[in-house]
């Protein structure tokens, strides 16, 4: 076993710590027991202590095979930790190591869908450059066949046999239709940056 452990979360005034696991401690957590340490014995390298406590007990928290925590409970008092509060508080132990699982669980799954917020907003911004620059890319071409196709048809509209002006009309329907489709990427950039500042509003809002 490594000299250290790390105590996914300590249930009480203390954050995520690495605490050294040796000896009873050791014992305690690989046979899943409570440790009752009590004064000048309550030290654990890596767990804060309150100077005032004259008796520590370590309890490991575990779920089906998995340590979650460890509940670290300090009295100045040490003849309040009695036979019938013992017996109430070995009844509590597994319920709190669920509780604990959940509330970690809980957190893990609100880290990824950050990252997953993150990630399709990401997207989302890259989707929206892409439609901006097809949008650009298209209009100035676009833009100079329909000018000279007009000027085409007024030099030559005299000429033009019926069939011709079928032509003529055919591209320039297919103009038209182009144009309809860059309007539509123009409405879509504009209405993915609405829903975006609706999102924003509604989250600083909360």
């Amino acid at each position: 076993m490594n000299d250290s452990w790390r105590i996914p979360s300590v249930v009480g005034n203390y954050e995520s710590l690495r605490i050294a696991v040796s000896g009873t401690l050791q014992h305690a957590l690989e046979a899943r027991r409570v440790l009752v340490l009590p004064k000048g014995k309550m030290h654990v390298a890596g767990l804060p202590i309150y100077p005032a406590s004259k008796m520590r007990i370590l309890v490991p928290l575990y779920v089906a095979n998995r340590l979650v925590g460890l509940l670290n409970l300090e009295t100045a008092k040490p003849q309040r930790f009695n036979a019938s509060v013992y017996r109430l508080m070995k009844r509590l132990w597994p319920l709190v190591a669920v509780a604990l699982d959940n509330a970690l669980q809980h957190e893990r799954l609100a880290q990824q869908n950050q990252a997953l917020d993150a990630s399709l907003k990401q997207l989302e911004g890259l989707k929206n450059d892409m439609i901006h620059l097809v949008s650009q890319d298209l209009k100035q071409p676009l833009t100079k066949l329909r000018l000279y196709l007009s000027i085409l048809r007024r030099e030559v509209e005299r000429q033009l046999t019926d069939k011709q002006r079928d032509y003529f009309n055919t591209m320039a329907e297919a103009l038209s239709s182009i144009e309809h489709l860059i309007k539509n990427l123009d409405r879509l950039i504009i209405c993915s940056e609405q829903i975006e500042l609706t999102n924003w509003q509604a989250a600083s809002q909360q």
